[in-house]
This record gives C-alpha cells, structure tokens and sequence, in this order.
C-alpha cells in the first residue's frame, strides 16, 4: 500500500491507495477490499478524512471526495444485526441545516461537465439482506413523533405539467430502492410541496408551468416544484424503515448552518410564518380547485335533462351561480395563491426573524382567502337550491367543499 490511514470515528476502519486502487479495511488490516467505486485507475498519492468524507489526491486525476464514509463505521454492527433481521438502517451522520446560494440562474448545459455537489441535507444508507416485493416507506418523524416527511419504494402519479425548461434541469422523484444490498437516499431536511397553482411571472394562470431563475439551478437536481416545503428546524428527529412489517428506527440530529448566527427564536418565527403561508397555499390550492370542478359541473348542467322547463329553470340558476364563483376563482382564490406563493419563496432567501412589514404582507392575503372562503359558505344556499333543482330532475348533484375553519392561515 502506498499510503493507510485510520478512520478518526472507528480506528477498526482503515483506509489505503496503491499505485492504482484504493481500499478499505473493517479490522485494521487484517483483510481489505476494493473502495475504487467510480475511481479511475490511478495512483493515490495520500488520502485524509475531513469530518465524514474521505478524500484522496490522484496523479493528475485531480482530488476525489467520498461523500460520507458513516456506513463504513457501522459495517460490523450491520453484520451482526443482519444475522437475524431482513433489514438495517444506518446511523445517519449529523446533517447541516444550509440554504441554497442566492445566485439565480438556470442550470448549466448537459454537455458541459462539471464536479457533483455532495448530496444536500440528510443522507440516509439501509441496508436490505433480500429483495423486498412490498411496500418498503421511510418515515420522518420530529421530537413530538409527529410525521413531517415519507418516502417510499412507490412512484408517485406522473408529473403531466409541461414545463417551460428542458427535461435534463429537473430532478426525477426520490424513491426507495428495493432490492437487495446497500442503498442511499437524501433527505433535504423540507416538508412536502404544497400544492401550486401554475401562476406565471406576470401573474396570468397559465397551463405549463413557469421557470424563470432558480435557486436550486443544478442539472437533474432542479425542483420540479416551484414552491418548495418548509426547511424543518434543527433539532433530533426520527427516522423508521418498514420492511416486511418490520421497523427499524435511527435518531437524525440537524445542527444550524455554523457561518449564520441568528437566534433559535427567531428561526422559530420564520417558520411559524412560512407555517402560515402553506397553509393558506393549500386553502386556495384547494378553494381553487373546488370552484373549477364546480363551474364546470355547472357548465355540463343545461343538457342532462329533456324537460324544457325543467331545463331553462336549471340553466337560469346554474348562469347565476356561476357568475357569483368566476371571481372567487380568479380575484379571490388565484390571486390568493399567487401573492403568497411569492412571500413564501422569499422566506428561502436567508434565516431572519420575519419583520413587521414581512407578516404585514402575510396577513393580507390570508384575510383576503378568510373573505373568499366566506363567498364560497355564503354560495352554498344557492348551491343547495341548485341541488334541489337536479335531484327533482333525477341530475347527480353538485359537488360539495367545507372551507377549513378561519383563520385559513392559522393564527400568528
């Protein structure tokens, strides 16, 4: 070997390069096995640990990094516990909580080859003995044991949306491998997206969604989502695999960024406001949606049924029904959704208390989507008599949505 080195974590684990390979050792040195990965053939001239990576210095291959090395410190305890489980998840290492840079820009060009960034937030290493035929989920749970994130081995519906970008900028969806041996996914310590509306820069509703400059601008790393989940808090949360019935549980500890010296308070504040934001996001997502099922409900209304009176009468009442929801769509609900889509990104820009003016600019449109909600209940008595209207007609009935309770946004 040309050069060993002794992890820091486990002095059990050594690392080595040769004059062409590097390798990795479990029990100082007594039997060693290849760590080349991706690794060209090449001398290795030294290597160091730095925190959880291992980084090595070809002969003019340039520097190489292995990003987090925290399995290879639990291989023995894997060994030993997969002696009689199916399944083994790793101890994650400490995950820093870091925003993206504010340099907004689109991705580079495929052709153009550049260095991999290390995986952001939390990277997360199972391990399965066999493959596994069923469901297969990794939960997330905070220090209350409430579930903030879950990932499974399950594609989600198809993304249908066109985009206005090349395919090769978005990120495909995380899923969990579920076949057998070692396996790695990373979290980006977030909630799940809310719900977006397709609103463009101007703010027309369009039918394809919008990118303008990004904040996230790495080839098939950029979010396919425009308005990305809430950044959790430092903090110990919970992660637990199910396999096969079977639950195996890690504890996650996310330190804050150490360059950002802001206050547990404060960042407590930013999030109870972005808090806020989602949930007013989804109350017009869905108030939303529900007024355009119901416009075009009332739309199909005038030839379901052959009773000419029957029908005018119909088609009187539906005409002036939805002319009462056209604007709690459009002026009510959308514009809702846009401007708070728009605070809400704001927030990603850096960890500050959120200012007056800053929730000033919260609270107007979530009073704006309490009002719209308002419509919609005062709606339902014409809707009710609607209703009557078609179920005499023998006509399915209009589709029905309770408003969440106000304040839609939640309180301060």
């Amino acid at each position: 070997m040309r050069v060993v080195r002794e992890d820091p974590v486990d002095p059990n684990v050594l690392y080595a390069g040769s004059v062409t390979s590097a390798y990795v050792s479990f029990d100082r040195g007594d039997h060693w096995q290849s760590l080349q990965l991706n690794l060209p053939t090449t001398v290795i001239s030294d290597m160091t640990v730095h925190g959880s990576d291992l980084v090595i210095s070809t002969y003019g291959r340039g520097f190489w990094i292995l990003d987090d090395v925290t399995p290879l410190r639990q291989i023995r305890i894997a060994a030993a516990a997969n002696a009689s489980a199916d399944a083994f998840l790793f101890k994650p290492d400490t995950a820093v909580r870091v925003r993206w840079d504010n340099t907004q820009d689109t991705p580079l060009p495929p052709e153009m080859v550049v260095g991999e960034n290390p995986p952001e937030g939390a990277i997360i290493d199972y391990y399965l003995a066999a493959p596994s035929s069923g469901t297969i989920t990794l939960t997330i749970r905070d220090a209350a044991g409430r579930a903030i994130r879950q990932f499974s081995n399950v594609l989600p519906p198809a993304d249908t949306v066109m985009p206005n970008v090349p395919e090769y900028w978005l990120a495909p969806p995380t899923i969990l491998s579920s076949g057998a041996g070692m396996h790695r996914i990373n979290w980006d310590l977030r909630y799940p997206d809310p719900p977006t509306l397709n609103y463009g820069y101007y703010g027309t509703l369009l039918d394809y969604r919008e990118y303008t400059l990004s904040w996230h601008a790495t080839p098939g790393h950029t979010y396919r989502s425009t308005i990305v989940g809430v950044m959790v808090l430092p903090g110990t949360y919970t992660l637990t695999l199910t396999v096969g019935g079977h639950h195996y549980t890690q504890p996650l500890t996310i330190v804050p960024d150490p360059r950002v010296h802001v206050p547990a308070a404060a960042l407590a504040a930013q999030f109870r406001l972005e808090q806020r934001m989602v949930a007013g996001l989804t109350g017009s997502y869905d108030g939303f949606a529900y007024i355009q099922q119901l416009r075009d409900a009332l739309g199909r209304l005038p030839n379901l049924t052959r009773n000419v009176a029957a029908a005018a009468q119909i088609a009187g009442a539906a005409e002036a029904l939805d002319a009462a929801l056209a604007p709690l769509a459009t002026s009510g609900f959308g514009v809702v959704h846009r401007d708070l889509g728009r605070r809400y990104s704001d927030q990603f820009i850096a960890d500050a208390a959120p200012t007056t003016s800053v929730i000033a600019g919260v609270d107007g449109p979530c009073q704006q989507l309490d009002n719209t909600e308002d419509g919609v209940r005062k709606a339902q008595t014409s809707i009710a008599e609607l209703n009557a209207m078609l179920a005499r007609a023998g006509i399915a009935v209009l589709p029905a949505w309770t408003p969440p309770a106000t304040p839609a946004c939640g309180r301060r």
